[in-house]
């Protein structure tokens, strides 16, 4: 109410309607709603502390990357750092998400490959390598930025377009499965994924299809573990 017409304006156009945001955050709708894509996730049983997740014995370390570049939009670039246990879980260990709508200076793919090298570094440090990358495969310029920037640098990651052939709803039920059996882990900083589960809800007007908003770092999770699903879960590694 104490914002002027202007700034008004811009927020409202920066949140698409019919989307969970919009309802809270535009239309003033509370309460959890009914129709949450991962009803199952809580903060109690799924979100561990950086402490606790030190404890846990990793076998893999995966990384996921989701894109958006519009300066007009709510949508991130997001990047999810996680690791696979030696008894099947996964665990969110870190995340970074940039969105072009709120920085002075946009984002341009060459500046995500330097960002993303910047991120996979920092956490080779603390938790270890991963060798694997897996980026929106329908963003090929983040891709071919990648490609440039092994063939010009000494540079031990490999940067995989994500595999797609999963469908979404097919990767929703996996999640749902790993949230009831308590193998998908949060460390608490990653806040903006934290978010995104709790928030995350099936289009109103269709049974079947998730908003297609809020769900960035669910994407970069899920093209970080697609490779991997064999070993995640009540088979583990």
């Amino acid at each position: 109410a104490g914002l002027d017409d202007e700034k008004r304006q811009k927020i409202e156009s920066m949140v698409p309607p019919g989307t969970k945001l919009y309802k809270n955050k535009i239309l003033g709708l509370r309460g959890r709603a009914t129709g949450l894509v991962f009803p199952n996730f809580s903060r109690e049983k799924h979100v561990v502390t950086r402490q606790a997740a030190k404890k846990l014995d990793f076998a893999i370390f995966s990384v996921g990357v989701d894109t958006a570049y519009s300066q007009k939009s709510p949508d991130t670039i997001a990047m999810l750092f996680q690791g696979i246990t030696k008894d099947g879980k996964i665990a969110i260990l870190d995340e970074r998400v940039y969105n072009n709508a709120a920085l002075k200076e946009p984002i341009a793919p060459s500046d995500t490959v330097k960002n993303l090298v910047d991120f996979l570094d920092r956490n080779r440090e603390e938790w270890g390598f991963a060798k694997n990358v897996f980026i929106d495969s329908a963003d090929q310029a983040t891709l071919t930025e990648c490609a440039k920037y092994r063939k010009n640098n000494a540079c031990m990651y490999v940067f995989n377009p994500a595999y797609k052939k999963i469908k979404i709803i097919d990767r929703i039920n996996t999640q749902l499965g790993w949230l009831h059996t308590g193998d998908y882990l949060v460390v608490d900083t990653c806040k903006n994924h934290i978010r995104e589960l709790e928030n995350y809800s099936w289009k109103t007007d269709k049974d079947n299809e998730p908003e297609d908003s809020g769900d960035h770092t669910i994407n970069a999770s899920q093209y970080g573990f697609i490779p991997y699903i064999p070993k995640i879960g009540a088979k583990g590694t």
